[in-house]
């Protein structure tokens, strides 16, 4: 789907003919946004970078729960999640890495300041927010570690020495519920304090028709809850202190992730009716194979039905302490010191294979603490020269625990396949499987909790120096420069036991001893920039920037059936930008436009080889484009924001990815490497060409009353993309283009003290995939199509409709 067809939707282009039609020389001004982007409260449009900014009220007024959300707003920003929560994506510019394993973030998510470093620990709500700044290209001259491609500035509400406060409640369909407040007031004649909460739930998305053992009928339930606290401290005038403290839990039933029907062939079925047949008796020669076993529902990839194994769960916990010092010294200059520690947990129960059948169940908990300090001076400002200068000290210990438990009809599936193919009935299945008449009894004998266990564990130590400066030259004139230096230590092990015939290398080969004590890495990196801006006149600016980017390498933290290497090397990124940052029309709108050239090296890549997921260095990638952002005020009463990225994408040299499924199979099949796939010269996955997002609000007074009315629209249209979870350009990975709308009304009270409002988010109930991946030991299975390469999928799907209403009292 082309914009142009897209805004063929009648309400997409009423949306947006309403925002450009409608002018009103009396309209009200709109606000100044101040950003926090480089270390200082300035206007956002005096900062020459490429910036998008979401106000609290905005992200309460739009529905926006979780920073997946928020990219519904944002150009060239995507969030979303696959098979586990833990497995989440942050994407900027069509670069962004998944979570559940030990390579390093492209963007930064920093919170108050404090760097978050596991994407994962970022899937709660969004409540109590300020702002959240969107700072797309690499910002390691001010920022913490790894914020290659960008980073994601939140800051929550501070404390107010006046009494004031919300209440917020929520109701809606899928047994939505949600309440969430805050409360600030002095303490003292030099403290305040600021406290929030939230606490949410609701029922899952999706049905399930396979219900036997401890298989759940109901797929996608969430709860989750969380609370903040804020003190400040003004001991002197030239002191003052901000200590912060939180915790939030997450609990989650696992996402509905469907087989792609159009990835299915009849073959498919028989093979998996055969392998789950219950009542086969290896040894016995067929027809006496019956192949009754029960099979996926393939009929439909977006009906939110399944049936399959669905015991699915996670536990997420996480709690945080930070600590904010300014202290100003001789003159203007201020000494800042940011100190924080956080402590993330989460246990992730998956059916691993996803079929009819309590078969292989993943089981792992991630573990990180860490501890950073940052120290800043920061010149007076408004002078000839300013500057920021920093030291920077971070420590991680990140642990990995994985078991694979054998469920209770995994034994009789394996020695049905190592039967099919002793016969010639699984085409698809290794000569291994039948080499090793395998039956059931012999893998019962082994160990079924357990029978696979992996544990990885490493400890990171990064320091860094840095500086900032702007030099005047003139009145519209400025300069500025920045440098980072950047150390990163890692010290790691990893260790493998099998522990049942069935999954050993004799037999599915899915993984295989291995022990790593000792594995090492150690790099630095000098990254800088450089950037002139120019004040074409009082309203406009120019500015054109080069800076350089870098993520640490790493350890592969996942386990496999060969060995391979535990260690990649850092990325890193050239990034080239020319824009424009405007206000026009008597300051009624704002105009912001920047154009990129993005090159990387050494692209972190995560290959699948059928079995095993292994991050291995790409080679060389550019990602260019175009972004525009505008907030328009064209008549009092309407208030509008549009945004719109385009994004050409292209592997300049990638010789090593990800084969197709069929290619896959076979040389597995012959107890082979899968040979790479050549993608050089094509693009990158996640990586759609266009993004638009469109807000409207108009809201007005009730005749004759106080009261306030309002109504608020939302479009939202993402081109055709490939969201396959490995890297191989498999076309039935391709998610078409779509579209979003939401829409929003309600009642406000005088002087906005209370609001009630009706909601609905995805109107037109629109369907997606968040990410297409194989469907897991497809290949193994033989569930491929030689003719095209391809084979059997599965979606993760984007949340469905829902509607409800909210009511808020502010006090």
């Amino acid at each position: 789907m082309s914009i142009s067809r897209s805004l063929k939707n009648p309400a997409a282009f009423l949306f947006l003919s309403t925002t450009i039609l409608a002018t009103d020389a009396a309209a009200q001004l709109l606000e100044e946004v101040v950003v926090t982007a480089q270390r200082r409260a300035e206007n956002v449009q005096n900062v020459p970078i490429s910036i998008s900014t979401f106000s609290g009220d905005f992200i309460e007024e739009s529905g926006i729960d979780t920073l997946q959300d928020l990219g519904q707003y944002t150009p060239n920003l995507t969030l979303s999640h696959s098979s586990q929560v833990a497995n989440h994506r942050i994407i900027m510019r069509g670069v962004g890495s998944v979570g559940n394993n030990a390579i390093e973030p492209s963007v930064a998510v920093f919170i108050d300041g404090v760097y978050y470093p596991r994407p994962a620990s970022v899937v709660g709500s969004l409540t109590d927010v300020e702002m959240v700044e969107v700072l797309r290209g690499p910002q390691g001259t001010l920022f913490g570690r790894n914020a290659s491609m960008g980073a994601l500035n939140i800051r929550t509400k501070n404390p107010t020495r006046d009494f004031q406060g919300e209440i917020r409640g929520t109701i809606g369909n899928y047994g939505q519920h949600r309440v969430s407040g805050n409360v600030s007031n002095a303490l003292t004649e030099n403290t305040a304090g600021h406290f929030s909460f939230n606490y949410s739930d609701r029922g899952g998305y999706g049905d399930n028709a396979f219900t036997s053992g401890n298989s759940r009928g109901e797929v996608g339930s969430w709860e989750e809850g969380s609370a903040r606290g804020k003190l400040h401290f003004t001991p002197s005038n030239n002191v003052d202190i901000m200590l912060g403290a939180d915790y939030s839990r997450v609990d989650n039933q696992g996402g509905v992730i469907e087989v792609k029907s159009d990835t299915v062939l009849p073959q498919y079925l028989t093979t998996l009716g055969l392998v789950l047949d219950p009542n086969a008796v290896p040894g016995t020669v067929p027809p006496g194979f019956l192949g009754i076993g029960p099979v996926p529902d393939t009929t439909d990839t977006f009906d939110y039905n399944i049936n399959q194994d669905h015991q699915d769960s996670g536990k997420d916990e996480q709690w945080g302490i930070n600590l904010h010092v300014d202290w100003g010294i001789g003159g203007d200059h201020t000494i800042r010191s940011i100190s924080s520690y956080r402590d993330w947990q989460n246990d992730t129960f998956e059916s691993a294979l996803r079929l009819p059948g309590d078969l292989l169940n993943r089981v792992t908990r991630y573990e990180t603490e860490s501890f950073s300090q940052e120290l800043q001076l920061l010149s007076p400002e408004g002078g000839r020269f300013e500057y920021v200068a920093g030291l920077y000290y971070y420590d991680e210990s990140y642990k990995i625990d994985q078991n694979f438990d054998l469920g209770t009809d995994f034994c009789q599936a394996a020695a049905n396949a190592a039967f099919l193919q002793a016969f010639g009935g699984g085409a698809g299945v290794p000569t291994a499987l039948g080499a090793a008449g395998l039956t059931s009894g012999a893998c019962l004998s082994g160990a079924q909790t357990g029978a696979i266990e992996a544990e990885f564990q490493q400890d990171v130590t990064s320091i860094a120096v840095y500086g900032q400066f702007t030099v005047n030259l003139t009145d519209d004139l400025r300069f500025t420069g920045g440098l980072r230096w950047t150390n990163d230590d890692k010290e790691g092990s990893f260790s493998q036991s099998v522990n049942n015939l069935a999954v050993s290398p004799a037999v599915l080969n899915l993984r295989i001893p291995e022990a790593a004590p000792n594995l090492s890495f150690d790099d630095d990196e000098l990254t800088w920039m450089v950037n002139l801006s120019y004040d074409v006149t009082e309203d406009v600016m120019a500015f054109a920037t080069y800076s350089t980017g870098y993520k640490s390498g790493g350890f592969n933290s996942e386990g496999g059936n060969r060995l391979f290497p535990r260690t990649f090397a850092s990325e890193t990124v050239d990034n080239y930008e020319v824009g424009m940052k405007s206000r026009l029309l008597d300051n009624r709108l704002i105009a912001n436009v920047t154009l990129f050239r993005t090159e990387i090296d050494d692209y972190q890549d995560r290959q699948f080889d059928g079995v095993n997921f292994i991050v291995q260095n790409a080679g060389e990638l550019t990602q260019q484009g175009v972004e525009l952002d505008i907030i328009a005020r064209p008549v009092d009463r309407l208030t509008s924001v549009i945004g719109v990225s385009y994004l050409d994408s292209e592997f300049d040299h990638f010789p090593d990815a990800t084969n197709l499924p069929a290619v896959v199979a076979f040389f597995q099949s012959q107890g082979l490497t899968p040979p790479p796939r050549d993608l050089t010269g094509e693009r990158n996955h996640f990586s759609p060409k266009w993004q638009l997002s469109m807000m409207a609000e108009w809201s007005d007074h009730l005749p004759g009353t106080d009261l306030g009315w309002f109504l608020r629209g939302e479009y939202q249209y993402v081109s055709k993309q490939n969201v396959g979870a490995e890297t191989n350009q498999n076309p039935q990975s391709i998610q078409p283009g779509y579209d979003l709308v939401n829409a929003r009304a309600g009642l406000r009270g005088a002087n906005d003290n209370w609001e009630v409002a009706a909601f609905v988010r995805n109107l037109t109930d629109e369907n997606y995939c968040q990410t297409i991946f194989n469907q897991p030991i497809g290949t193994t299975l033989g569930l491929v199509d030689a003719t095209t390469g391809g084979g059997m999928q599965r979606c993760v799907l984007g949340a469905p409709r829902t509607f409800g209403m909210e009511a808020v009292y502010r006090f």
